[in-house]
């Protein structure tokens, strides 16, 4: 890299607020290394390289792969070892020694769900150790080791646990917007970032600011004093799992994508924000599937009416059901808006957005609430329903006077809804 080359990293790497947006690029990385060799924009591992090397410019050494993003390289790549297919851009032989690395079925048979889970915590601290310790070529790339040496990697604990922290810190406080999704040391990190200035063992370029205030961290942190251990690891895995689902959704991978949650619905079967997320993947492909699965997690007590009804509407719609697209949406306007009942409105969310040419668009939305009136806007005039397109108009301007006189922060698009 020559000096004009470095100087246009060093801006990019460090100035603000540009290292958020590096890290999200390198974990989509890191996941896309974890599913395929290559993709549209080239191979992942040249990316993680270009992305580590612009890192260093702000004192970030390959730590943040071997510690912080771990987790985020071994969950999708177990999940497709196990799922028993051999996508067409993932190498079979790399494949097949991963499942004799993790006591997987080296035929290629799906893995039952008992001997996944039985074996995943033991698998997931294999995978950890490896990672500290792997040439960084092998594990940006997911070369496997021998399964002797993997079967023999030592299990206690790294000397390097200090440092594992602090590399997690700062992934968390540069990935995830929710702090009760942040592990606990990294809460008291930040606390002490907060009051007392402290970068642990980091330069102070490599901490930018962070849409997390301290009203929020304080409630993160004494609502962490009494919940259960159990909810940061149930919580990190929900998470990564929502990121590689996103990556198969990307690719038409709907049904990959649902079996993620499937998996995980496994061992957390209460978790109604996952059931609703399996549905949510088969929108496209099987929207009479998808609908009575979204049905099933609001009877078990899913929150999120208005994306509920969002989803719901748009699987009506693909079985050409207007009407009762229509009526879905109504019953949200009438009687859940503005109630209790419509729990955490303003959360950002993952949705599909229909077109008639294009058919279902992944896209990122801001403000559900919105994308559902313009979508009932277009129902109605397509229906010719005047009243209710009367109706549907003024409630988006009743949404849109309510953004300009509303001066609270926008809201997360990163959230993990579907």
């Amino acid at each position: 890299m020559d000096s004009e080359d470095a100087q246009k990293t060093t801006t990019l790497a460090c100035g603000e607020p540009t290292l958020g947006k590096m890290f999200r690029k390198l974990k989509w990385a890191i996941v896309k290394t974890s599913l395929v060799e290559t993709c549209s924009v080239g191979d992942p591992g040249k990316i993680i390289e270009r992305m580590l090397r612009a890192l260093e410019l702000c004192g970030i050494t390959d730590g943040v792969v071997r510690y912080g993003m771990a987790h985020d390289l071994a969950v999708p790549l177990f999940l497709l070892a196990a799922d028993g297919g051999n996508p067409s851009e993932v190498s079979s032989a790399k494949l097949a020694r991963w499942r004799a690395c993790l006591r997987f079925d080296t035929s290629g048979k799906m893995v039952p769900d008992e001997m996944f889970w039985s074996r995943f915590a033991d698998n997931l601290r294999r995978f950890e150790t490896w990672a500290s310790i792997a040439k960084i070529d092998d594990l940006i790339r997911l070369n496997p080791p021998d399964p002797d040496i993997w079967s023999s990697i030592n299990l206690n604990p790294m000397e390097e646990r200090p440092v594992i922290a602090s590399y997690k810190w700062l992934c968390d406080r540069y990935l995830r917007g929710d702090p009760n999704t942040w592990s606990t040391n990294s809460l008291y990190k930040e606390y002490l970032f907060i009051h007392d200035g402290d970068t642990d063992t980091f330069a102070p370029m490599a901490l930018e600011p962070i849409r997390v205030s301290e009203m929020e961290l304080n409630a993160a942190i004494a609502e962490r004093a009494v919940r259960q251990a159990s909810y940061e690891n149930e919580s990190m895995l929900y998470e990564q799992i929502f990121e590689s689902a996103k990556l198969f959704l990307q690719e038409n991978n709907y049904r990959m994508a649902a079996a993620l949650f499937k998996f995980y619905l496994t061992q957390n079967p209460q978790n109604t924000n996952a059931l609703n997320s399996m549905g949510f993947c088969l929108i496209p492909e099987s929207p009479a599937e998808a609908e009575s699965i979204i049905r099933d997690a609001i009877s078990r007590g899913y929150r999120c009416a208005c994306l509920a009804a969002y989803n719901l509407c748009c699987c009506q719609i693909l079985q050409q059901d207007l009407e009762s697209a229509l009526r879905v949406a109504d019953n949200y306007r009438i009687h859940i808006y503005g109630t209790p009942e419509d729990w955490n409105p303003n959360a950002g969310a993952l949705i599909w957005k229909l077109d008639s040419n294009k058919g279902c668009i992944l896209h990122d939305s801001m403000d559900v609430r919105f994308e559902l009136s313009a979508l009932c806007i277009r129902l109605s005039e397509r229906l010719d329903d005047s009243d209710r397109l009367r109706k549907w108009v003024k409630f988006q301007d009743c949404l849109s006077s309510a953004k300009t006189t509303d001066t609270s922060e926008t809201p997360d698009s990163s959230s993990q809804c579907m």
